[in-house]
């Protein structure tokens, strides 16, 4: 993301982040996986890792 040093645009940096929120967290929440010219390929992968903004909205029921 634009706002964090470094981008969470990885699958490390995305995991790394998810690690340090393990246990910190005590409500719901999903980061953003930042996508870039270098990560084009893999990012809809990035955005099926659990905790993921993409994953959780995955998951929500669709409205009629």
């Amino acid at each position: 993301m634009p706002d964090t040093n470094p981008n969470t645009d990885t699958y490390d940096r995305v995991n790394d982040k998810l690690t340090r929120a393990r246990h910190r967290m005590f409500c719901d929440h999903a980061f953003y996986v930042g996508a870039t010219a270098d990560n084009a390929v893999e990012l809809a992968e990035l955005e099926l890792i659990a905790s993921t903004a993409t994953s959780r909205r995955a998951k929500l029921p669709r409205s009629t």
